[in-house]
């Protein structure tokens, strides 16, 4: 679903573009090989290192 939303072909560019934005900070992507098993994203917003966004 997130291929076809970003436009994405090729699962080798979504697979490097997933790491890319982990490098830089943006997300947590931890990549499942189970067939059923899906995938964990997780988006980093601009909140402090606890999570919170509201201290």
């Amino acid at each position: 679903m997130l291929m076809k939303a970003s436009r994405i072909r090729s699962k080798a560019t979504y697979h490097k573009a997933l790491k890319e934005l982990q490098l830089y900070g943006y997300l947590k992507y931890a990549p499942s090989y189970h067939p059923v098993k899906a995938s964990e994203v997780i988006l980093i917003g601009e909140a402090n290192n606890n999570g919170d966004e509201h201290e």
